[in-house]
């Protein structure tokens, strides 16, 4: 039966294919590109053959023929008659139809985008913030996404849209806070009760708004989230200061670590640590303890705490605190002989 293979090709030969394939609409839009080149053009006839076209030929082709219409309600009316989802922005089911289509295939989602974002400045001043708000909606992970949320306010600001203008600053003041002019923000925070900004302070937070997150916590104050953000300001001794107002069962042990470990002496931060490993004598404790120590220049203390631990994970750095408190021959001594089963890397480790 493999000779049936071999003359299919030959039985086939000059057949029209039924439909053109991705090769065919390249050869189309190469061709339709010559032609706008050479103007006058007319838009609408050389739209007839890419009105079937699959996605994202169609918008492809949409997007080099709207832009020879000279007119703005031209080529708003020719993008709304070449994708009809688009063409009832302004109704109710509209932006729900438009958000519908801009998300049908994530393969054809860029050059419907593209579309989408060449008309919204086309709509009457009243839809176009509806048409960026749209935008926002469908796709808060895109790289532009503050910026179709910003063009959303400026052009209801623009329509003297009130209500939604309104709306949308309240938006602009939970993601982008350091956006907002000061006089509107001083009145947002007014109008924001307490029990409200704990999402404002999370997201500001997170998007590395530092200064807006602490004017959220002026009237409204949180040791934990200010502590939090004074840490990310570098201002490690008012963040620790701050923690520390709370009763000790209520701030995050590692966040209170970490503070004391950046604001701290280390005289003063290895008493906190004694006390730490007084409750809780784990070897990462004691670990932390004796660095710590010798940070603070207490190396006779390492030295003698040392002496009864016969194990070589110490070794390095009980030898290593002699040194340093000017204990030289006891350093070589302690280097030099080895424990049971060490060898030359434990020792030096």
């Amino acid at each position: 039966m493999l000779w049936i293979w071999l003359i299919f090709p030959l039985l086939t030969t000059g057949e029209p294919s039924p439909a053109p394939d991705a090769w065919d609409w390249g050869k189309r839009l190469s061709t339709l590109r010559a032609s706008i080149a050479r103007p006058p053009v007319d838009a609408d006839a050389l739209w007839t053959p890419f009105s079937g076209a699959p996605s994202p030929v169609a918008e492809e082709a949409a997007l080099m023929l709207v832009r020879t219409l000279p007119e703005p309600g031209r080529r708003r009316r020719f993008l709304e008659k070449a994708f009809s989802p688009l063409a009832g922005l302004a109704t109710a089911a509209g932006p729900k139809e438009a958000a519908r289509w801009l998300t049908e295939d994530t393969c054809t989602a860029p050059a419907r985008l593209a579309v989408f974002r060449e008309l919204a400045p086309l709509l009457p001043a009243t839809d176009q913030s509806t048409a960026w708000e749209t935008l926002w909606d469908v796709f808060p992970g895109h790289p532009q996404a503050f910026s179709f949320l910003l063009a959303a306010i400026d052009a209801a600001e623009a329509a003297g849209q009130k209500k939604d203008l309104n709306r949308l600053r309240r938006v602009q003041f939970l993601f982008l806070p350091q956006t907002v002019a000061p006089e509107l923000k001083r009145e947002l925070l007014a109008a924001l009760p307490c029990a409200r900004r704990d999402l404002f302070i999370r997201i500001a937070y997170g998007m590395g708004a530092w200064d807006a997150a602490l004017e959220l916590l002026a009237d409204c104050p949180d040791p934990v989230w200010e502590a939090r953000t004074r840490y990310q300001l570098g201002e490690y001794e008012k963040a620790l200061a701050v923690l520390q107002t709370l009763p000790e069962k209520q701030r995050p042990a590692s966040l209170e670590n970490r503070l004391s470990s950046l604001a701290l002496p280390a005289a003063e931060l290895a008493a906190r640590y004694e006390e730490q490993f007084a409750r809780d004598p784990s070897e990462s404790a004691r670990r932390r303890l004796l660095k710590t120590r010798l940070l603070a220049g207490q190396y006779d203390r390492v030295v003698t705490e040392l002496e009864k631990d016969a194990t070589p994970n110490y070794r390095f750095m009980r030898g290593l605190a002699a040194w340093m408190g000017k204990r030289t021959g006891m350093a070589r001594s302690i280097w030099k002989t080895p424990s049971e089963g060490e060898n030359l890397e434990d020792r030096l480790t």
